[in-house]
């Protein structure tokens, strides 16, 4: 699963917001989408891994990876905002 979202889906993505969208034209757009895109991917992926045994869950509602997913996902979308809005 991994490799499949965040190798070549990820890498698909990419490849359109640099090709179809002109992203290198844009700082911080490439970035913004590979860290959105792999946090998001991530977060996705592991509700299918076992937790780490010695980390385990966070009150049973999420593990350590999507914990640390999540600010990762909100300082791509903050780049992104940032790319779209700079003049």
């Amino acid at each position: 699963y991994e490799a499949g979202l965040e190798g070549f889906l990820l890498f698909f993505c990419i490849s359109v917001v640099v090709f179809r969208f002109q992203g290198l034209e844009r700082p911080g757009l490439v970035s913004g989408v590979f860290m959105t895109g792999y946090g998001v991917f991530r977060y996705l992926v592991e509700f299918y891994r076992e937790p780490d045994s010695h980390l385990g869950t966070i009150y049973g509602i999420a593990t350590m990876g999507q914990l640390l997913s999540v600010p990762l996902i909100l300082i791509g979308i903050f780049l992104i905002y940032l790319s779209w809005h700079r003049t």
